[in-house]
């Protein structure tokens, strides 16, 4: 399976987290474990996850659209979007495009 790759920046007022090469390194670990490829990244370092404009998180829709992926992995669900409303507005959008 093709998979791209999102980290985006923790949730204010969480834990702090590791820097965002160490969190892709370990989502592409588990990837090449679960034999699947790793086809594209994309990151927001230092971006609020309560915004919906960010340029990684912009790519994403564009890519699948193009059907560079087949799935998208993130280290938590919480970095996709910190907002619910805005994680399902970029799940619907994923979905739209298979």
């Amino acid at each position: 399976m093709k998979v791209a790759l999102y980290a985006g920046c923790p949730p204010s007022g969480s834990r702090p987290a590791a820097p965002i090469g160490s969190r892709l390194e370990v989502l592409r670990v588990r990837v090449a474990e679960e034999g699947d490829h790793c086809v594209a990244e994309f990151c927001d370092d230092g971006r609020s996850h309560a915004r919906l404009d960010r340029p990684g998180l912009d790519g994403l829709p564009d890519a699948a659209e193009a059907g560079l992926f087949d799935a998208v992995w993130v280290p938590d669900r919480d970095r996709l979007a910190g907002v619910y409303a805005f994680q399902m507005i970029v799940l619907d959008e994923l979905a739209r495009h298979g």
